[in-house]
C-alpha cells in the first residue's frame, strides 16, 4: 500500500508491504467460528511530512470492512470470474493487480501530536488533513498493489520508538489510547496496529 499526500503542490509518499495469509479453520472451530482464519504480518504504511509530522495507516480493518485483511478481496475480486473463496485467495496471491483504494475502503489513518507519546494519537479525516498538518496539505490517493516483494520491517520503530520494549523489540500489546472512530464509537489503538 502506498499513501500519497500533496503539500503545497509537492507529493510526499510512504508505503509498506504487508503479508496477508488466509487458511481454512479447523473443522471444530468452523462450527462456532469463521470458516477462514486471516493473519496479517508486516508494519503500517506511513510517511513523513514537513515539520517532522507523520501520517500512519493502521493494520486493522476499519469501517466498511476495509483494511489489510480484506481490501485485496474487496477491490480485486471484481477483476476475476466468479470462483469459490479458497480459490479466490490462491488466484489473487499470484496476480499483480494495482488500483486506487476507493474512499469507502480507506484504512484508518492516524497521527501523533508527539511521536514520543503514544497517548497523543489522533484519527485523521482524509478530507481535512490541512486542519492538522497545515494549509496546502491534502490526500492525493492511496493505492493497493499485490506484490511478491519482501514484507517491510523495522521502519515504524525508527519513528515510534516506544514500540520497542527491550532487547527483543517485542511490541507492547497493551492499550495505547482511545481514538474516536466515528460519532458513535471509539476504539483502542495498540502496538499491533503498527507492527505485527
Amino acid at each position: 500500500m502506498t499513501i500519497e499526500i500533496v503539500v503545497d503542490g509537492e507529493v510526499y509518499s510512504g508505503s509498506s508491504v504487508v503479508e496477508v495469509s488466509k487458511r481454512e479453520n479447523d473443522p471444530l472451530s468452523r462450527v462456532i467460528g469463521p470458516y477462514f482464519v486471516t493473519e496479517v504480518r508486516g508494519e503500517a504504511a506511513f510517511l513523513e511530512l514537513p515539520g517532522k509530522q507523520y501520517l500512519f495507516s493502521l493494520l486493522r480493518d476499519g469501517p466498511s470492512n476495509s483494511g489489510p485483511s480484506t481490501n485485496a478481496t474487496n477491490i480485486f475480486s471484481k477483476k476475476l470470474p466468479p470462483i469459490d473463496s479458497l480459490n479466490l485467495y490462491e488466484v489473487l496471491s499470484k496476480s499483480r493487480f494495482k488500483a486506487n483504494i476507493p474512499r469507502s475502503h480507506f484504512p484508518i489513518l492516524v497521527t501523533f501530536a508527539d511521536t514520543r507519546d503514544p497517548m497523543t494519537v489522533k484519527k485523521m479525516h482524509t478530507n481535512y488533513l490541512a486542519g492538522t498538518f497545515g494549509p496546502g496539505v491534502s490526500l492525493k490517493r492511496i493505492t493497493l498493489e499485490l506484490s511478491d516483494e519482501p514484507v517491510t520491517e523495522g521502519n515504524v520503530e525508527q519513528v515510534l520508538e516506544w514500540l520497542r520494549t527491550g532487547e527483543d523489540k517485542r511490541i507492547d500489546s497493551g492499550s495505547i489510547a482511545s481514538i474516536d472512530l466515528d460519532l458513535s464509537s471509539e476504539m483502542v489503538v495498540t502496538g499491533e496496529d503498527f507492527i505485527r
